[in-house]
Formats: C-alpha cells, structure tokens, sequence
C-alpha cells in the first residue's frame, strides 16, 4: 500500500494567499498593496477605487500649464512683473523724451529771442558808427573840408535798456589811410573817403550753449567839398 503524499505545509500556501489574488477573469494576479499599506497618500477615484495620490507640479516646485477650468498657473505671476517692469521703462523712456523734446523747444525759442536782440544790439552799433563818421553837426571833429579819420577803433559803446546786457564791439577802418597823401579820393573838386564798420554783439561765454552772436558790416562813404558853404562843406 502506497503512502499517499505528504500535504504542502500550510504556511506555505498562505505566504502564496499573501502574494496573488483571483481576478474577475479567474486569473491569478499579483496581489498589490493599497497605497495606504505603503505609506503613501492616496485619493479616491471617481469609479470609487483607491488610486495613488499624485503632487502637482507646484508642490514639486515645477510650473503649471493652465487649465480648463481656468485657474491660474504658478508662471503667471513671474510673466506678469516682467511685462509690468517692460511697460514701465517704456513709459519712462517716452516721458524723458518728451521732456528732452520740450526743453530744447524752449531753449530753442530763448535762443532766438536772444539772437534777435542782439541783431539790435549790432544795428545799434552801426548807427553809432555812422554818426561817429559823418558828423552832422561838427559837434565830434569840428569844421573840416577833408573827411575825418576813424574814431578809436575798436570802440565799445555803452547800450541802454534791454541792450545793455550785450557786449558790442565797433571796429572801423579807412579808405585811404587817414595818414596817406592825399587822404581822400578826388572826384573834381570833392574829396571822398570809405569806411568800413563791422559791428559786433555777444553774449555769453563763447562755446557754451546759451552763446549768442551777431555781426553786422557795413560800408560807409564819406564826401567834403571844399568850395561848399562852411562849416559843413557838404557836397552836392
């Protein structure tokens, strides 16, 4: 009579119960611990199985893509400071332009009102010159019949009012030296004279910006008769 055989030890084939379960397609499976069993969180699905619970991206410290449902991302507040600080240094570079633009708007006007007083200024000059030379009234070089020499030349005459913040200079020089001989140009019995003045008005420091300058020359001719009425001997 043979010995039947000798049974598998039961704690054997209760590890094996441990380690695989039956299927629903009767198949035997590896037996997988639920997450809690790991140790691990775990958040149930909606077919109502335990599923491992995933972290997002922002509690792994990653960015998160937008969603459908429209929440916010962790990227968007970063996007958003840097097109903030874009727009700001846009903005700010525009208002110094415009600035720049109108302040030099302004000097420009300035200027201009300056360089046209100073034409004054130089016109002023002329006239001077002009009454230094001929005189009218003898009252500079007296009774003469030949014309009269330069006044000191340069000469830098005072201006009144608003003028006076230029400086003129009024240089003046004659046709023939007043030293030559003859001192004049002879046309018949009259005696002529040229003299060029060139007249001179600035302000400011030469160089910078706010330096202004205008110049203004002019010839002048000079004529006495000596067989003209006296003191004058004007020519005719």
């Amino acid at each position: 009579m043979s010995k039947p055989p000798h049974p598998r030890p039961l704690s054997r084939w209760r590890r094996r119960e441990e380690q695989y379960v039956p299927s629903a397609s009767g198949r035997v499976e590896p037996y997988l611990p639920p997450p809690s069993e790991k140790g691990e969180p775990y958040l149930p699905s909606p077919s109502g199985r335990v599923e491992p619970y995933l972290p997002s991206p922002s509690e792994k410290g990653e960015p998160c893509l937008p969603s459908a449902s429209g929440r916010r991302f962790v990227g968007e507040d970063g996007f958003a400071f840097i097109a903030a600080l874009f727009l700001l240094v846009v903005l700010g570079a525009f208002v110094g332009f415009v600035i720049t633009i109108s302040m030099n708007a302004q000097t420009s006007g300035a200027l201009a009102v300056q360089g046209t007083r100073a034409y004054e200024a130089a016109r002023a000059g002329v006239e001077w010159a002009t009454y230094q030379i001929l005189d009218p009234r003898q009252a500079i070089n007296g009774s003469v019949n030949t014309p009269p020499a330069c006044f000191a030349s340069p000469s830098t005459p005072t201006l009144p009012g608003d003028l006076g913040q230029f400086s003129l200079t009024v240089a003046c020089t004659r046709y023939p030296d007043s030293g030559a001989s003859p001192n004049y140009y002879e046309e018949t019995s009259r005696r002529v004279a040229v003299y060029d003045v060139t007249a001179t008005a600035t302000q400011g420091t030469a160089g910078a910006a706010d330096y202004v300058e205008r110049q203004i020359q002019v010839r002048i001719e000079h004529c006495k008769d000596p067989n003209a009425a006296s003191p004058a001997y004007v020519c005719q």
